[in-house]
């Protein structure tokens, strides 16, 4: 068998080449085949959600290795029934279920784009308090507890008196719909 050479003469392919390709091959498969394994995990969590309906949204660990850090990419919100705090209600149902001794961090991102974190621990009281209490106040500390990819605080952290603490969280938490979801 030749194969064209830069200077378009025909250079016989050797068998050692023929090899090399197709090893190449199998390893390109054995590594696609053990990322959908690896992360079949967190996709059957995200399938178990009740607000999974109409939002399309990717699982996956960041890293090859590493299962530290679990990215909830957010991708397309499907049809006009779906409500604007539905991808926070599905990000909640989410983070209710991930084991957050093994998680260090929930990334947010929007269509391949990393955007921004929770800290395990402040995923915890998050989702304890929608699943166990109430979820209005998860809904309105989630902003206060995000962090840019650079670990800055993302949003502002309000205190006062509660009707002003409440109109600023309340303004926040739109304000992180926005950013996050792009409407």
């Amino acid at each position: 068998m030749t194969s064209p050479s830069p200077t378009g003469l025909s250079v016989p392919r050797s068998r050692n080449t023929r090899v090399v390709l197709v090893l190449a091959g199998l390893g390109v498969l054995c590594a696609v085949g053990f990322v959908a394994m690896r992360n079949g995990g967190l996709r059957t969590k995200l399938a178990e959600c009740s607000s999974h309906t109409g939002i399309g949204v990717r699982v996956y660990y960041d890293g090859f290795v590493s299962k530290g850090d679990v990215v909830f990419d957010l991708r397309e919100i499907e049809g006009s029934s779906i409500r604007r705090i539905d991808p926070v209600h599905l990000l909640l149902q989410f983070g209710q279920m991930l084991d957050k001794q093994a998680t260090r961090r929930l990334i947010l991102a929007h269509d391949g784009r990393k955007l921004m974190y929770l800290r395990s621990s402040d995923l915890k009281k998050l989702t304890n308090e929608y699943t166990h209490g109430n979820p209005v106040w998860s809904f309105n500390h989630l902003p206060e507890r995000l962090k840019t990819m650079t670990g800055s605080n993302a949003y502002s952290t309000w205190e006062g008196g509660w009707l002003g603490v409440m109109k600023n969280q309340s303004e926040d938490l739109n304000k992180f719909i926005s950013d996050w979801t792009g409407y």
